[in-house]
């Protein structure tokens, strides 16, 4: 898990944080695809579903904030 951490650390260059966010957009995209599924196929709404792609957009929307203060 340290050498994991350690890496991660190291790699913030905004090619990184390009990619981080392109696999979080990716994810995203796959989540409300899945939430689609279920409320059309007349499920209730899934509030775990909803808020984990809350925080992704949340994550998503620090990282290119991030990514546009070291552009700048």
């Amino acid at each position: 898990m340290t050498r994991l951490k350690s890496a991660k650390s190291k790699d913030c260059g905004p090619e990184s944080i390009q990619r981080e966010i392109k696999s979080l957009e990716d994810g995203i995209q796959w989540y409300e695809k899945a939430l689609a599924h279920l409320n059309g196929a007349g499920r209730e709404s899934n509030g775990t579903l909803e808020a984990l792609i809350q925080r992704k957009k949340a994550k998503k929307d620090k990282l290119k904030s991030k990514l546009e203060d070291l552009s700048s």
